[in-house]
């Protein structure tokens, strides 16, 4: 299965952030491309989107955003066939406050079976592959939900930022390709426990899958595999960056105290949309890093066994586990125990001139200023 980019077509992609440190940050989005040759194409993949935009998520509460979205009466009209999809790749995509996504078959025999569920908010892509495809015919469409604890003090609505977000790309074998959303008109329908349900119309966009992105043609099963130019700072560039070590000589980026690391790392590494806060379901780990006492959490919080050493020992950052684990790609503990670096999930480590800000706090006595 294959996504098909037709000649004379572009690619556009975008990522939004949010900085919420106290240091500007430099970064950069890649993308990689894995080419095939036409002989070897299968299915040529029909994206399409499902999107719950008209969200409400209320204060101090918990609630679910669901919406059924009835695909199979606009596939027939735009693809002049019964609804047959396969559904091959799905991705959702929520905020940190989000602890639930469902996907579910609607209507037909297979009414309510659930296909697809993520648990939790981890900032991981979490994109899943059904193998074998699940067929949907038969059935009139899809069901989501969105469910989110918002533990904050503000109500969340549809957004960038610390706002939320309900969406889902797919990716199906399918003659039709499709952006279906809750707009608008979204409601209370009831209670599911302590989880307030809202509910919306789903409106759906349908068109043909276009002449472009059908199967390849014989004269491209026949000839050679075609690869785009490639400009010279591309050349052998991998699609992630490879993880390196932090420089031990490097200046530290600011003066070390205890406030400058929580804002300049603690805060947008570790706590915000992240692990180490002490939101609804606990800090990883039970370590919060975003309590009023930071200081008393670094230098009481026990280690695992092995670790081999506490996670901060004033004075000497060889023998505090916090530097070894920010400082290396693949920190050993005791008896060469691997660990995995922090922040965690992240290809690269932090930047040298920050890990050495945490290296010079150590060596001061890892003071609580």
């Amino acid at each position: 299965m294959v996504i098909k980019i037709p000649p004379f077509y572009k690619v556009v992609s975008q990522i939004h952030m949010l900085n919420p440190g106290s240091l500007p940050l430099n970064t950069e989005l890649r993308m990689g491309f894995e080419v095939i040759h036409p002989r070897d194409v299968e299915v040529i993949a029909a994206p399409f989107r499902l999107a719950y935009d008209d969200l409400w998520i209320p204060a101090h509460a918990r609630s679910r955003h669901q919406a059924e979205c009835d695909l199979a009466k606009d596939y027939e009209k735009v693809a002049g066939k019964p609804f047959d999809m396969r559904l091959f790749y799905v991705l959702p995509h929520y905020h940190y406050l989000g602890e639930r996504f469902t996907l579910e078959i609607a209507g037909g025999p297979r009414d309510g079976e659930q296909i697809f569920e993520l648990a939790g908010f981890n900032g991981d892509a979490n994109g899943h592959v059904f193998e074998p495809p699940v067929e949907l015919a038969g059935a009139q469409g899809l069901r989501f939900s969105c469910t989110y604890n918002n533990w904050t003090d503000e109500v969340k609505h549809n957004g960038n930022g610390d706002q939320e977000m309900c969406m889902m790309l797919g990716l199906a074998d399918s003659a039709a390709m499709f952006n279906a959303t809750v707009a608008s008109g979204s409601e209370p329908v009831g209670v599911d426990g302590d989880i307030q349900v809202m509910t919306g119309p789903c409106g759906i966009l349908a068109i043909p899958k276009p002449a472009a992105y059908q199967m390849p043609t014989e004269d491209e099963i026949a000839g050679p595999l075609y690869l785009p130019p490639v400009e010279p700072g591309d050349v052998d560039l991998p699609p992630v960056k490879s993880c390196v070590d932090a420089d031990p000589s490097a200046a530290p980026a600011m003066e070390p105290t205890l406030s400058n690391l929580r804002d300049a790392i603690f805060t947008p590494s570790c706590t915000y949309s992240a692990c180490h806060f002490q939101g609804p379901v606990g800090a990883a780990a039970d370590l919060d890093l975003d309590g009023a006492d930071l200081h008393t959490a670094l230098l009481k919080h026990p280690t695992p066994p092995n670790a081999g050493m506490p996670l901060v020992t004033p004075g000497d950052p060889a023998k505090s586990w916090l530097y070894h684990l920010i400082a290396e790609c693949e920190p050993h503990g005791a008896g060469g125990a691997l660990a995995a670096h922090m922040p965690l999930g992240a290809p690269t480590l932090l930047p040298s001139d920050l890990v050495a800000s945490v290296r010079e706090w150590i060596v001061a006595g890892a003071l609580d200023n």
